[in-house]
């Protein structure tokens, strides 16, 4: 997993000191190494590490600043990198020079820590965050949710250079329609790419001809290449059981239709979006249970499950079949996921709960967690379940899983949040399900800072805060009461291909701004990803193509869309178109697939038409070539000066002694 060192350069002043962050363990990792602010053309640099005595050169540094000076923002071009495996307690320096020999200086030697696995992003503005949804681009489309009731507004998070979000850079992005203010909603990335939004628990402005702020049926669809929102209506056009969608559950099945449900309703109680045709066709007979606070989450089979929220609880869910447009009930689960007593009630007069995330893991097993401290196991194969284990007590205080969050991590096991139990309130906790149980994980960031409530652990973080896994591994995760945002470092990935993306078609030779298809298998991975445990469903099962250049390590993403198939079972035929963004670095690269952090073996690419690598764009990963210095002595009268470098030269008016 990829971390940041920085060597800070100006003009031919060197700021000393490596800045040490995050490393999973002692083992040795990619990480990354990274000279931060702006370098003179003229300067190069080699990272080093102390083995066995002396100092061995690692690699050059790739990519440089156009100028030696900074803009106003301090963002400059290709900030120098290596990227190099190196195990925690080596010792490092960089090596700063100028090519012609004229000045070579030493940093002073840091050592390689391992820190926590908490990091804070840098440059986040100042907001309420709220849903964090990864787009097909890399990009993760984040609501601003203004004083904490919903806005309109949004915010683009970029990905650098590196590919790291944690530096990544920040952008407004449009606004939704101004009578459309969502506050807790269903939203799902949709087959082209685009993101939907539809329906809401709140809307900050209220909705004509509603009295009531509460459970909007208002949608608008974002599109990331035009960055636009279009309005969107109703199913049934907001009519008789369609007045209202709230908070309800919604999934994108594996044909990449967008399903949702309406708050209550005694007749049909699911809907399908045609995008092309802007338009909605009812489904769901048999539905037994309620969607309001409930969950649907896509099967390996291509069918959904949705847990009974219904208080007293019935210890059974629902499975819809896409090919009848109906829901039979399953078989009794072995614990209760629901309240004792509802917190509201639905259609009839029914009481209803919470309920927590529900995902699939690699192995195809279906991981339930309850508005209780209980969770199961489901096999949607054999329609048979088995009793998970129960969330811990925190400082004699009992937690559990209602209205949290789960990401489905590429070391195989899932990261949770979770709050008290029954009173469903902060401080929110981090815990880590592996397969057998479910443990309290660190709240500390790499500073030692508590993040549980995202300022301090005193502070309550409602439901747990927001999460999103990310292409890289990681996860992010806010508060929802205040605008830090952490990134989540899982110890190494799981080294099994057969749970990864398999790649079985794609050109080799790829042009800037140009479309391409790629074919192969399990291209939206084995698991949903991210999941809310009720509207919020940032499920990421499709795939997000990645692209490395081979020479200066830049990492870039291709917009992919035209996504045949969003189906999570094992060995899945799919394909998806994708575009080379215009700015891409040309030259060999490696490409990869990655979905819900799982990524395919790299391919290498040839890119052409983009942006002249610079003649210094150094050596590659792993170059076991080292850049040699020496020293001469120059004379001018008694003066004496020594001139270090790979071909030195003595300044003007100086002799070589």
């Amino acid at each position: 997993m990829k971390r940041t060192v920085i060597l800070a350069i100006s003009g031919l002043l060197l700021i000393s000191g490596l800045t040490t962050v995050n490393i999973p363990s002692a083992l040795a990792s990619p990480q990354l190494f990274q000279r931060g602010g702006c370098d003179a053309d003229s300067a190069s640099a080699v990272l080093q590490k102390f083995e066995s005595g002396v100092w061995k050169d690692v690699a050059s540094a790739s990519g440089r600043a156009r100028s030696a000076t900074c803009d106003a923002s301090g963002a400059n071009f290709g900030s120098p990198f290596v990227t190099a495996d190196l195990p925690v307690g080596t010792q490092v320096r960089w090596h700063v020079f100028d090519p012609s020999g004229a000045w070579s200086i030493f940093a002073d030697v840091q050592t390689v820590q391992a820190p926590s696995i908490w990091q804070s992003l840098s440059n986040v503005p100042d907001h309420k965050w709220g849903v964090m949804i990864l787009m097909t681009d890399g990009r993760v489309l984040v609501e601003d949710q203004g004083t904490g009731n919903g806005s309109n507004n949004w915010w683009i998070l970029s990905p650098d250079s590196s590919g790291s979000y944690i530096t990544g850079n920040w952008t407004q992005a449009a606004s939704m329609p101004a009578n459309f203010q969502p506050l807790y909603f269903p939203a799902a990335v949709l087959a082209d790419g685009k993101v939907l939004v539809e329906g809401a628990e709140i809307n900050s402005l209220g909705q004509p001809p509603k009295d009531s702020n509460y459970d909007s049926n208002l949608g608008a669809l974002y599109d990331p290449v035009a960055n636009s929102w279009t309005p969107v209506n109703p199913p049934n056009n907001g009519n008789g059981e369609w007045s209202k969608i709230g908070d309800t559950g919604n999934v994108v099945l594996a044909n990449g239709t967008f399903m949702i449900g309406n708050q209550d309703s005694p007749v049909t109680d699911q809907a399908l979006f045609n995008e092309a045709s802007m338009s909605w066709k009812l489904t769901g007979t048999g539905y037994e249970a309620r969607n309001e606070e409930s969950g649907f989450t896509l099967l390996p089979n291509g069918k959904v499950f949705s847990a009974d929220v219904r208080v007293p609880s019935s210890q059974s869910a629902h499975i819809y079949d896409p090919a009848t447009g109906k829901w039979t009930p399953t078989s009794k689960a072995p614990v209760s996921f629901t309240f004792p007593t509802p917190i509201t009630t639905g259609y009839g007069g029914q009481g209803i709960s919470e309920m927590g995330p529900a995902v699939v893991l690699p192995n195809g097993l279906l991981f339930v967690v309850g508005a209780t401290p209980n969770t199961a196991l489901y096999n949607s194969a054999t329609d048979t379940w088995q009793t998970g284990p129960t969330f811990p007590q925190v400082d004699g205080v009992q937690y559990a899983g209602g209205d949290n969050n789960a990401v489905v991590l590429n070391n195989g096991n899932v990261l949770l949040t979770g709050t008290t139990y029954p009173k469903e309130s902060g401080p929110s906790h981090f815990f880590i399900y592996d397969g057998s149980t479910i443990k309290l994980l660190g709240d500390s960031n790499s500073s030692g800072d508590a993040i549980s409530g995202g300022v301090n652990a005193s502070a309550a973080s409602p439901f747990g805060g927001e999460m999103l896994g990310l292409p890289n591994g990681q996860v992010l995760w806010n508060s929802q009461v205040g605008n830090q945002i952490f990134a989540y470092t899982p110890d190494t990935p799981v080294s099994d291909s057969s749970l990864a993306p398999t790649v079985t078609s794609v050109a080799k030779e790829l042009a800037a701004g140009q479309t391409y298809i790629l074919n192969g298998t399990q291209l939206s991975g084995l698991t949903t990803g991210s999941f809310e445990g009720d509207e919020r469903q940032n499920s990421t099962n499709y795939p997000i193509l990645q692209i490395t250049n081979s020479s200066n390590n830049t990492v870039s993403y291709a917009r992919t869309f035209d996504i045949a198939s969003f189906s999570i079972a094992k060995g899945a035929a799919g394909s998806f178109k994708f575009q080379i963004p215009s700015n891409i670095y040309n030259g060999s690269s490696s490409l990869r697939v990655i979905a819900s952090g799982f990524s395919s073996a790299p391919i290498t690419v040839n890119i052409s038409g983009g942006t002249a690598l610079p003649s210094d764009a150094g050596q590659t990963k792993g170059s076991s070539k080292s850049v040699l210095s020496k020293t001469i002595q120059c004379v001018k009268g008694k003066a004496v000066k020594s001139v270090s470098g790979i071909s030195p030269k003595c300044p003007a008016g100086y002799a070589k002694k």
